[in-house]
């Protein structure tokens, strides 16, 4: 019975014609083999590839979360050592005789306050403090609450919110380009931590400089495309350019 199956195996071998032999070799010995050696290659390097690339989006992404995550947490603590300062406290909740006294006290206490921390934090683009206290002129680094202050969103923003910090992104009509508004982002305490000291409502506001979170961002382009979201998903910024900034509480 084997001898019979192997000559009729044999016999359908001897009747293929040469031409075809040569195909069947070829394609058993050369072409199979090395397409099944190229697509172990090519899926191996696919493989090593995917995983690189992975591990790049991984740094970038970690990388990009770390800068921006230090950004806001040195402005969080410089609020939080603003807020702490009692003699500044005292300063803003006394009731002047005149802007004279005021600008006496001012020159004396308050104009270096604030503007030491400026040189310090390159994160820092603006800061100031914002009073009911109407004795106080506005200007500098200290500002009287008037009617048009507090119908800005952001004000608005702080004072309907239940929390002492809130962390608010929006846009703010530049006076010189009022068609262009410019996007922002603040910091922003209720500064009532002494409770002799509440005569007046006083608030600290500081805004963030958007070329420096617009370089971490950016900097990632090459390998993603960056979305800050607030708490409601909300895009506050991208790492493309040209984009704008919805009123939106971080």
């Amino acid at each position: 019975m084997r001898n019979h199956s192997t000559k009729g195996f044999n016999n359908v071998i001897n009747n293929i014609p040469l031409n075809y032999k040569f195909l069947l070799i070829y394609l058993l010995c050369v072409l199979i083999p090395i397409i099944t050696i190229n697509l172990f290659f090519y899926n191996q390097g696919s493989q090593n590839i995917r995983i690189r690339e992975e591990e790049n989006i991984a740094i970038s992404m970690n990388r990009a979360t770390v800068e921006v995550t230090r950004t806001f947490e040195e402005l969080v603590g410089l609020s939080y050592t603003i807020s702490s300062d009692r003699a500044l406290y005292e300063a803003i909740d006394r009731t002047y005789e005149s802007s004279v006294e005021f600008y006496e006290v001012n020159d004396i206490l308050l104009r270096n306050k604030l503007k030491a921390h400026m040189p310090v934090h390159h994160n820092l683009l603006e800061l100031g403090i914002y009073t009911n206290n109407d004795t106080i002129a506005s200007g500098g680094e200290y500002f009287y609450l008037d009617e048009q202050l507090q119908q800005t969103s952001w004000f608005l923003n702080l004072t309907s919110s239940q929390d002492q910090i809130v962390v608010y992104a929006y846009t703010n009509e530049r006076p010189l380009a009022p068609n262009k508004p410019a996007r922002l982002i603040s910091i922003m305490y209720k500064l009532d931590n002494y409770r002799d000291l509440r005569t007046y409502d006083k608030y600290l506001k500081i805004d963030l400089n958007m070329d420096k979170l617009n370089d971490i961002l950016g900097s990632e382009r090459d390998y993603l495309e960056f979305q800050l979201v607030d708490n409601n998903n909300r895009i506050v910024m991208t790492s493309q350019p040209g984009n704008s900034v919805d009123s939106a509480e971080i």
